[in-house]
This record gives structure tokens, sequence and C-alpha cells, in this order.
């Protein structure tokens, strides 16, 4: 399984970087559609979910800002239109971005990047199946198709999550 560390206090929760992608997900979805997060209305993320094929696919299009940094390249900080969410980033977690939104957008690199490793990917999945700036419309949009595990618990609850495929080494 693909270890991240979520950080102390944070919204998210999970222990691999399949289900943090999955769970940041399923958040964004909740939360955009809560008018008292939302209150433009605007649907940034869908996350399908086909229980027969054990398939969840999340897209997703943000707005970025274009801000040249010290170093004198240029950075996309990702934009989101949600109020008082209630994201909280961990402390001394993997993942540092300061919304939902950017949240899923770095949780889908860092999967893109450990894909592309033979080594970590041995099934060589390809989970992220689009990851694209625009410096023209000031956009990032992208698109995942990952396995998820549907079950019951022993309360009668359905549960859900991403199926862990990444190794660490």
């Amino acid at each position: 399984m693909g270890i991240i560390t979520p950080g102390t206090n944070g919204t998210l929760k999970s222990n691999t970087i399949e289900n943090m992608l999955y769970e940041a997900s399923i958040l964004a979805c909740n939360w955009e559609n809560d008018v008292t997060k939302n209150p433009t209305e605007e649907r940034r993320v869908t996350l399908t979910e086909d229980k027969s094929a054990k398939r969840a696919t999340l897209n997703f299009t943000f707005k970025v800002t274009r801000e040249k940094t010290a170093t004198g390249s240029t950075a996309f900080p990702v934009q989101t239109q949600l109020v008082n969410s209630g994201y909280v980033v961990g402390s001394g977690g993997s993942i540092v971005s300061p919304n939902i939104h950017a949240a899923i957008v770095e949780l889908c690199e860092e999967v893109q990047r450990r894909d592309a490793d033979v080594n970590k990917n041995s099934q060589q999945l390809n989970t992220i199946t689009s990851l694209n700036y625009d410096s023209e419309s000031l956009t990032v949009s992208g698109s995942a198709s990952f396995l998820v595990d549907f079950s019951i618990d022993g309360t009668g609850n359905a549960v859900s999550r991403a199926r862990a495929y990444l190794l660490d080494v």
C-alpha cells in the first residue's frame, strides 16, 4: 500500500495515498453540495461509483492563480470557492495544501509520481488518467479511476475504501 502520513488533527485521516485521494474526493463532493460551505453552488468535483465494477471515477476542474516564485519559476496555487469548509491541514502530515481542492491536486500529483515508478507500482496501474494545467484559462483539470472495495460493517453500514496497490520500497 502507498503509505502516507495524514498528520495530527487534520481533516484527512487515511494512511494510504489511494484512500486519501478517495476520502478527499468524497469530502469535496459533500462540501460542494452544502450551500453553507458552497454559497455559489459551483460544482467542480464529480465522483461516480460503480459497485458492480468496484471502481470509482473522479473528475475535476479547479481555478488556479499564477504566481512568480522567489526562484523565478511560476506556481499555480489551486483556489477554492468553498467557505468555512472546516478543512484543516494535518500537522506534520505529507499533504500540505491549504484547501481540499488543492489537496486533491497534490494527491493526484503524488499518485501519478508513484504510478510511474515500476518499483512502487508493480501492477503498472494508471490511476490518474489525466492532470493538466492550463495557463491561459488558469485552471487545472484531472481525472482518476481507481478500484474500490465496498462492504457492510458489523452494524449494517455501507463502507467503501480505495484499494491499495502502491508499494513502499
